[in-house]
């Protein structure tokens, strides 16, 4: 890490078990800083599916800070797509989710390590997910 810091920091990204989403903008605004922020090479069409496929994308114009806390949680998890970092560190990721909304993190996990990618991530439940092999970066 000391001889190549700054590649270990390009390559890692945090997501805390509070919220980084800026609750007096929409979801849509808050996906476009955070594209720019994060010089993005996702696509429209690629946040059309995720919003989609994590069921958020009716609340596109709403703000962040009228969102249930699951839906908030959902939204952060979109930014991990948009960052495409190859390290997710997670706190308590799975918390106030449903139960469709845990499996479909708990798939995602799974590719982004079939893809190797890596994640450590604290949780007071069982996730159902075990490390299959040693990761170095």
């Amino acid at each position: 890490m000391k001889k190549n810091l700054y590649d270990f920091y390009n390559h890692v990204t945090y997501i805390a078990d509070t919220t980084s989403s800026l609750r007096k903008l929409t979801i849509k605004d808050n996906v476009n800083i955070w594209k720019k922020f994060f010089i993005s090479n996702i696509n429209d069409a690629q946040i059309e599916t995720a919003l989609k496929t994590l069921k958020l994308d009716i609340y596109l114009n709403k703000k962040v800070g009228t969102l249930s806390f699951g839906e908030t949680k959902k939204l952060e998890f979109l930014r991990l797509i948009i960052e495409n970092k190859k390290v997710w560190i997670l706190d308590e990721p799975l918390s106030n989710l449903d139960e469709d909304s845990t499996e479909l993190m708990k798939q995602t996990f799974e590719d982004h390590c079939s893809k190797e990618g890596s994640i450590i991530f604290s949780s007071h439940q069982n996730p159902g997910i075990y490390v299959t092999e040693e990761i170095n970066l």
